[in-house]
């Protein structure tokens, strides 16, 4: 039986966690990012890193997604991964288990993608 591997992991102290964002921790996430949007902040990513609130919205809806834990915990989580690492690594593998959730379109749903970012307006 073949499985589908929806979320990204990575190891810290000898311990595997998991991003996982599900349907709930999208909604959950969403109202506080920037954005107010999942797919939105992520394509960001196309003009330069997330900024550092973002970042730690994503990173605990995310591990939130796999499994409960505790605020305290989440902290914790975070920082080791800081530490390991780094703040770009950290984004990296946010994306990584966003495009693995389905929720970026992938394969068929693809074409509901728009083809090019739109620009804003030169200013005069």
């Amino acid at each position: 039986m073949n499985t589908i591997d929806r979320c990204a992991t990575f190891t810290l102290g000898g311990r595997e966690y998991k991003l996982l964002f599900t349907i709930k921790s999208t909604m959950m996430c969403e109202p506080e990012l920037t954005a107010k949007n999942l797919i939105t902040t992520i394509a960001g990513l196309a003009n330069g890193p997330l900024n550092v609130g973002d970042t730690y919205t994503l990173f605990k809806w995310g591990l939130l997604g796999s499994k409960q834990y505790k605020e305290s915990e989440i902290d914790d989580i975070f920082g080791e991964y800081l530490d390991e690492y780094g703040m770009v690594q950290m984004q990296v593998k946010i994306a990584e288990a966003v495009n693995k959730s389905g929720l970026i379109s992938t394969g068929k749903n693809s074409e509901a993608l728009p083809e090019e970012r739109p620009t804003a307006a030169p200013e005069n």
